[in-house]
């Protein structure tokens, strides 16, 4: 798989944006602990799927979970909650947000995103973020705090603090 610079990145972005089409999905690498955070999310029920793009660190399925690899990544879900054809369709028609329970179905286009929602523990890790429109703030927002746990914060961030906090 080819690998894309920042720069390429946000070109890319830009081009996309000027004709109106969504932004590429091109995640910034998650830490371990939070993939833990949606893995254990995954066995309790509270999502159906975790995403692991291409080229990110891929933690073993929890006993029960299955895992589904595609050409945009791997997905561990939990069959009691979705089928690898239901993941399949996700991927195949841009909905992959809907199948993670962020409430908006793909990242907005980039002149409309208004930062990120967050979803932090008590110690400040990043569990979850979401890119986000104005259009789709609430419905986000609602979808995270149902997943977040007690203790949890769940807040509108900036995305370059999101990716500052996972480049640490």
């Amino acid at each position: 798989m080819r690998t894309f610079t920042d720069e390429e990145i946000f070109q890319e972005m830009e081009k996309q944006d000027a004709l109106g089409t969504p932004t590429p999905d091109y995640p910034i690498p998650e830490k371990v602990e939070t993939l833990k955070a949606q893995l254990d999310w995954l066995c309790r029920g509270r999502r159906a799927a975790v995403y692991f793009p291409q080229g990110s660190v891929v933690l073993p399925p929890p006993e029960g979970m299955s895992e589904l690899k595609t050409p945009k990544g791997i997905f561990i879900y939990n069959p009691n909650l979705i089928n690898a054809s239901e993941v399949l369709a996700a991927i195949n028609t841009n909905q992959i947000g809907e199948i993670l329970g962020y409430g908006i179905a793909a990242k907005p286009k980039l002149s409309e995103t208004i930062g990120a929602v967050v979803i932090r523990s008590e110690d400040g890790l990043e569990k979850q973020a979401v890119v986000v429109d104005s259009k789709h703030l609430t419905r986000v927002f609602f979808a995270s705090l149902k997943i977040s746990d007690d203790g949890d914060t769940v807040q509108l961030e900036s995305t370059d603090n999101v990716i500052q906090q996972r480049e640490k």
